[in-house]
């Protein structure tokens, strides 16, 4: 997802195959488009209670996309419950049906946002 500080364009991109069994890309969970308010801006995404206990929520941002670029911002551990974030973020700190990570200081002119669900497999 990019955004630009002139609030003109968000683009989001998403798999866009033809498999019926693939995620709805329109689904309201799903990361959702930046939402501004002065200087700083929100990004949403959906919380499945019933995967919490084997998957870890990672947010992302780069400023130019060069390689190596994206530092983490947001950890949502949901095997142990633990949030963790960066300074300059801020998020909600019991996530209901959404996560909502705060940027209270995105890079001008532009951010870019990697979003990340890590499956941890169930002890045997």
């Amino acid at each position: 997802m990019q955004f630009s500080r002139s609030r003109l364009q968000v683009t989001r991109y998403f798999d866009h195959s033809l498999d019926p069994l693939a995620p709805d890309a329109l689904h309201p969970r799903h990361l959702q488009a930046p939402v501004f308010h002065g200087d700083e801006c929100d990004i949403r995404f959906g919380l499945n209670d019933a995967a919490r206990p084997h998957m870890i929520w990672i947010l992302k941002r780069s400023p130019d996309l060069m390689p190596g670029s994206f530092v983490e911002v947001y950890r949502y551990d949901g095997p142990s419950g633990v949030a963790t974030v960066q300074p300059g973020f801020g998020a909600n700190t019991s996530p209901g049906p959404y996560f909502i990570v705060t940027d209270q200081h995105p890079p001008d002119p532009c951010a870019y946002y990697r979003f990340e669900a890590i499956f941890v497999p169930p002890a045997p």
